[in-house]
């Protein structure tokens, strides 16, 4: 647990931007201009409510039906040069948003947070503490006696947000730079929903050049000695568009939980771990918000008039009869321990063992073709056929469905999709189902870009 006193808090955050105009190229300068009225990084400034506008500093806001966004423009800000606090430890450019779900006079325990942009110069990205309320601690003082007080606090930082957060520094006119942080903040991490209003507070600092300014007109210079008074009523504006679906997809870095290191003496055999990512990889890993992308997640969906439970059991569904007329069922060497219905509505590792009865009984039978709709064809190719066209479909089912896979999907951006298993060689095509995710993924960009 964090005592939030001055010297030791210089841990803060926030930024992440919206896509759906189109980013400025890579090292293109705009002009104050431009800045001024449309943001950086694609930014929907246009839609946004300016919270500040001075000389100084203009912080702007907006929410879609799942994120928080900010951004901000640090007008005398031109330069990422870390420096020293006064306790001789080294920090850098930060920023950070207090946030209080509840307008009671006061932050809640255990349910409000901070979030912080490049909280020390080795953390980059956006990271969060949780609120922690009044705390008794006992401390020593230089002559060897302890002393008993109570202090707010916070918990310890943590990296597991599925939001994002960056500082760049944008070139304007004349060679100069002005730097622009930018946020973005799930909703579902608030305890929000569009409709519900939010207290706030947003800090900026930098060493060089010294600088610590906020939206709320405090001299307070942490999250815990800011008065709640001060913090800034915002309303989030109801709505169900998705306007900042793609922000995530454009901003790096990429949520550190994604890749953290799992040190776990029990994994199976079959598990391929977060860290064993190559640069530019990301494991699809089940311990994690990438787990949703598997065929084992319980993503309902309705496909052809009908309703399953997962891809998974959508898939081992085909392995078992009809109805008592198909031939399957009538042979009486195998016994069908469920019906396709049941099949139908299940999840992970139970639709995965029941396709492996399943197996069992169709290598019984001498059979290697499944069934849809009364349609036979082959289970197993090596080019994209029947049951391919068929996965594929539910798999984009899937994502239409539930709007949580897709914001997933897009957060990943361009990295390339890879197994949390290892399988066999060569396998049919609709067995590589992060391949397929990545062609979805390029065909949601292309989409978005008409």
């Amino acid at each position: 647990m964090i005592v939030m006193s001055k010297n030791r808090f210089l841990l803060f955050a926030a930024i992440l931007v919206s896509l759906l105009t189109a980013l400025p190229a890579s090292g293109q300068t705009l002009s104050i201009s431009d800045l001024k009225t449309n943001g950086a990084s694609g930014f929907p400034q246009t839609k946004a409510k300016v919270l500040v506008d001075t000389e100084d500093l203009k912080i702007s806001i907006l929410n879609d039906s799942a994120y928080l966004a900010v951004q901000t423009v640090v007008w005398k800000d031109d330069s990422n040069e870390t420096g020293k606090d006064s306790s001789g430890q080294l920090w850098g450019d930060y920023s950070f948003l207090l946030t209080a779900a509840e307008d009671s006079g006061k932050r809640k325990p255990k349910v409000d947070r901070t979030y912080y942009i490049n909280p020390r110069p080795h953390d980059k990205g956006l990271y969060y503490t949780i609120y922690s309320g009044l705390v008794i601690f006992t401390e020593t003082l230089s002559d060897g006696r302890k002393r008993t007080r109570e202090a707010e606090a916070t918990s310890t930082l943590k990296s597991d947000t599925t939001g994002r957060g960056k500082i760049e520094y944008v070139s304007v006119e004349k060679g100069q730079k002005t730097r622009v942080d930018t946020m973005l903040v799930p909703l579902s991490e608030l305890n929000k929903k569009p409709g519900d209003s939010l207290r706030i507070c947003y800090f900026v600092s930098s060493p060089t050049p010294a600088l610590k300014l906020n939206s709320c007109g405090t001299s307070s210079e942490t999250d815990v000695s800011t008065p709640f008074e001060s913090y800034q009523k915002i309303s989030l504006v109801t709505t169900a568009t998705n306007i900042l679906s793609g922000l995530a997809a454009t901003i790096l870095p990429y949520p550190p939980v994604w890749f953290a290191p799992i040190n776990d003496p029990n994994k199976p055999d079959w598990e391929i771990l977060p860290q064993e990512a190559k640069a530019g990889e990301v494991i699809l890993s089940k311990r994690n918000e990438l787990g949703i992308l598997s065929n084992f997640a319980a993503t309902p969906f309705e496909l052809y008039g009908k309703r399953y439970a997962s891809v998974e059991g959508f898939w081992q569904m085909m392995l078992y009869p009809e109805g008592p007329d198909d031939v399957r069922a009538k042979d009486k060497r195998v016994t069908w321990k469920y019906t396709r219905e049941q099949v139908a509505q299940m999840t992970a590792f139970e639709a995965k063992s029941a396709g492996t009865l399943a197996e069992e009984n169709m290598k019984i039978l001498g059979i290697d073709w499944v069934t849809f709709d009364g349609k036979r064809f082959p289970y197993r190719s090596a080019t994209p056929g029947e049951h391919y066209k068929l996965i594929l479909a539910a798999m984009r089912a899937k994502l239409e469905q539930n709007p949580e896979v897709k914001r997933i999907l897009l957060a990943t951006g361009d990295l390339t999709l890879k197994p949390d298993h290892h399988g066999e060689e060569n396998p049919p095509p609709e067995w590589k189902y992060y391949d397929i995710w990545m062609q979805i993924r390029k065909d949601l960009s292309t989409d978005r870009h008409r």
